[in-house]
């Protein structure tokens, strides 16, 4: 091939390289633009999932899918069955304690963080550590992580062949939904279903970020920090200590705390320990709030709301004595 043609070619792949660059960067950015703040509108049409249960021969997923009536406030729940080969709904009726009988013809025991394969040669567990959860499987006393994520996994179904596993994934920007991972092919997790579709793709969620804060007797323990939407250098913003139950609720999707970011407050996702209303545990919000603002100047240590489960009430009325700084407050829903 003559120089020359060979120099024209060597440019015009340089500038479809560049063409092609640019176009996905343009459509990546319509794609941001057409999205917006997650809002009430947005988070009324936000839907419920859990209890995936896998039929034993592994051809279906039943799950619990709960829908909210805005007006009236009530909830609804469905059972779902899907089909494991193409994902369409095979049905869906109601009901909330989806159960499969043991031949698999009919909607065994609802999921736990624990499932074995039929031979009981393999177990499959669920945990969580300062980081997020893992799904691991264990077999003669070695252990093998198959998916790990700093997201919230629970809720776990097996196959009785022990090659395919269900369980309910969620984490701060992404709403809950049914995953599956095949057990035997080092594949890895895919959304199963696709329930908030909706509010994933038009909602502009603010990421949080873990900060381990001191605990009782000087142990760390992980909080999730999710800034202002409207973040901005040199500005202070109220903030919300949302005080939480489990580990998983630390990096689960907080419908309140997305819509308090929207709205210009910081929050701070914290669990207690078991035994929430007791002193040690006062001192430990206390420490981890002081830890907090001193890590995060954004944060105005004059205006810090608490917001706790009923089950917490001592203690934040504990946090509340005076002479405190902390203030009760409404925070807006």
């Amino acid at each position: 091939m003559d120089p020359m043609h060979k120099f024209e070619r060597v440019i015009k792949i340089i500038v479809a390289v560049i063409i092609l660059v640019f176009a996905s960067l343009l459509i990546a950015r319509i794609a941001q633009a057409q999205m917006s703040p997650y809002d009430d509108e947005l988070s009324q049409q936000l839907r419920g999932v859990r209890s995936p249960v896998l039929s034993a021969d592994g051809r279906f997923v039943s799950y619990v899918r709960s829908t909210t009536n805005a007006a009236t406030k009530s909830v609804s729940s469905d059972i779902v069955i899907v089909s494991v080969s193409d994902r369409k709904d095979v049905t869906a009726f109601p009901g909330s304690a989806p159960r499969w009988t043991a031949d698999g013809a009919e909607v065994a025991a609802l999921p736990t963080d624990i499932a074995w394969s039929a031979d009981r040669a393999v177990k499959f567990v669920l945990s969580r550590d300062r980081d997020g959860a893992q799904l691991a499987s264990v077999r003669d006393g070695m252990t093998t992580a198959l998916f790990r994520c700093a997201c919230s996994l629970s809720q776990l179904s097996v196959d009785r062949a022990g090659t395919l596993a269900a369980f309910v994934r969620s984490s701060n920007t992404e709403p809950p939904d049914v995953w599956t991972i095949a057990l035997t092919t080092g594949a890895t997790a895919k959304p199963f279903t696709r329930v908030n579709a909706r509010v994933v793709l038009e909602a502009l969620m603010t990421e949080a970020e873990t900060f381990a804060v001191p605990g009782v007797n000087g142990t760390a323990k992980p909080m999730r920090v999710i800034p202002p939407a409207s973040l901005e250098r040199g500005h202070v913003y109220p903030t919300i200590v949302r005080i939480v139950d489990s580990a998983e609720s630390v990096y689960a999707f907080d419908d309140r705390a997305q819509l308090w970011s929207t709205r210009g407050s910081g929050v701070l996702l914290l669990r207690v320990r078991d035994g929430a209303n007791t002193v040690d545990t006062v001192h430990e919000v206390a420490a981890a709030v002081d830890a907090a603002i001193t890590r995060y100047p954004w944060i105005d240590s004059t205006r810090i709301g608490l917001f706790g489960a009923a089950s917490h009430s001592a203690m934040v009325t504990a946090l509340l004595a005076p002479p405190t700084r902390f203030k009760l407050v409404t925070p807006p829903r």
